[in-house]
């Protein structure tokens, strides 16, 4: 095996260790690693790489959404707040 070839072996291993795919999936390529052909190794290892990249992004994504749903209920808490005091203010007077 060239250097190559162990590179991208290990390389699948380790998104494949990281991937959420299923067990049966990874199991399946695992166990038919030496009937596989340099080009679908390769084609494994850049969806695999696509995955994690995808996957970052949504990361990305999803914590900049929650970010902003926090604080956009923090400005409805302070508007509430402000509009409580109002109308309680009104009632005093």
């Amino acid at each position: 095996m060239t250097p190559e070839l162990k590179y991208k072996v290990q390389r699948v291993g380790t998104l494949l260790a990281q991937s959420p795919l299923d067990d049966e999936i990874k199991n399946a390529i695992i166990d038919n690693f030496d009937k596989v052909t340099e080009d679908q190794l390769d084609q494994i290892l850049k969806s695999l790489e696509r995955e994690t990249v995808e996957l970052t992004s949504l990361a990305k994504i999803l914590k900049e959404f929650d970010s902003k749903q926090d604080n956009d209920w923090k400005s409805l808490e302070k508007e509430q707040e402000e509009t409580a005091s109002k109308i309680v203010e009104d009632a005093v007077k």
